[in-house]
This record gives structure tokens, sequence and C-alpha cells, in this order.
């Protein structure tokens, strides 16, 4: 993956980001409608730039073609005063949304193709356009979002691969492995007894651990813990059983 990164990196295009896009989607770690993207701009809004960037680059390569997320990280970069990682952040991100330009034009017949749902929303800040309605059309085995501008433009978005993943993690069990405890220690204790019952004693034995595997959850659960978790100051890793 790295290989094909460094590839597209040095020379944008259609192509090459299509080889670093097929790496993505097929890695274990796709999830084209996660949150961490929410969470980033709730501790950014909150001030956390540290947990924000943590929360951001421990989701790769899940948003490794995500401009949003190269635009945050550079944010958060230039507030820690670090102008190098501001700088090559902001280019990352900008060279993701070339890329994501060319796989189309918009039309129906030449749809941009999306990694992420997030994608759809890049393209249209991008393009200077306001979204005041948003359709999913199916044609035969393609999935795609029709989003209707205030101008009077459409902009056709092809999301077959974001959605099969969907139905796919709909059915998978994931377990949840606690990587940082943050400061709030009884917040967080309070949050594993909440869902997955365990007593105090248990619970406190698993915190004080390394990296404790907490437990496993179904799919439907996945964001809401996933949230839960980052509210609170901690960090987990989910992965799919």
């Amino acid at each position: 993956m790295q290989e094909k990164l460094f590839t597209f990196l040095s020379s944008p295009g259609r192509d090459t980001y299509f080889a670093i896009r097929e790496e993505v989607i097929a890695s274990e770690h796709y999830n084209p409608h996660s949150l961490e993207l929410n969470a980033a701009i709730s501790l950014l809004a909150a001030g956390d730039h540290i947990q924000a960037r943590e929360v951001i680059t421990g989701s790769m390569p899940n948003l490794l073609l995500s401009p949003i997320a190269h635009q945050l990280l550079s944010r958060i970069a230039e507030q820690l005063n670090d102008q190098e990682s501001a700088e090559s952040e902001h280019a990352i991100g900008s060279l993701c949304l070339r890329g994501l330009l060319a796989t189309g034009d918009g039309s129906q017949d030449k749809p941009y193709i999306v990694v992420r749902i997030s994608d759809e929303y890049d393209v249209v800040h991008c393009l200077g356009k306001q979204m005041v309605e948003q359709s999913l059309i199916a044609d035969g085995d393609k999935r795609y979002d029709l989003l209707r501008c205030a101008d009077g433009s459409e902009l056709w978005f092809e999301i077959t691969d974001a959605l099969r993943r969907r139905q796919q993690l709909s059915k998978a069990v994931y377990q949840v492995r606690l990587s940082q405890v943050g400061s709030n220690r009884v917040k967080v204790m309070a949050l594993i007894r909440e869902i997955w019952g365990l007593p105090v004693t248990e619970t406190k034995t698993l915190i004080d651990s390394p990296k404790p595997l907490l437990g496993t959850i179904p799919s439907r659960q996945r964001k809401d813990v996933q949230t839960k978790f980052t509210q609170a100051g901690a960090t987990v890793e989910i992965e799919a059983t």
C-alpha cells in the first residue's frame, strides 16, 4: 500500500488514484461510514488537538484518501506549531481531492467514484456549491448518490463499494480493545460496565492492564461505542472478529 500511495502522491492522476483506492477498499479496516471525522471535529472544537490527531491517525488506512482528514491534520499541526507537517498534510489533502475529481466529471455518465460518503461533501465544497437535496439511485448492480445543488446543477457519485462494505459490516461482530484510558478513569470504567455489564473489580483489572480486550459488540453498536469512548477521552481499537 505504501508503494502505491507514494506513486499516487508523486504522479497524481486517475490511474494512480484507482490503484491506491483499491488497496484502501480491500483493507480490513475499510469503513466508509465510520465516525472518526465527526469525533475529531468535536475534539478540535473542544481544543483537544492531540486527541483529535490520534483519532484520525489511529484510523488509517481507513481515512488515507479522505481530503478532509488530511486538511484536519494540517489544521491540527498548525495549532501545534508544526509547520512542516501542516504543509505536508495540506498538500496530501489537495492531492487526494485531485485524484477524486479525476474519477469522473459529476455527470450521470461519468460520476465521481468515492471511497467514503464524506468525499461527496468535499467535492461539493471544492466546487463552491450548496447541496439542497440528496437521492439514492439504483441502476442494475450500481448505486449512486444524486446531489441537487442550489444553482440547479446535479452531481452524481457512485457509492457501490461503500454500500457493499456497509452491508458486509452490518453482519460482522467486533472486538473492542482499550488502547488509551485518558484522564477520566472513572468515566471510562462506568462506560465499560454499561456496555458489557462487568463487575467493578473486573473492570478495574481490565483498565489497569496494557491494551486490554474489553469484549465484543455487534455491528449496529460499533459507531455508538466508538463515539462514547471518544467523548470519555479514551481511545479504543475496534476490529472484526
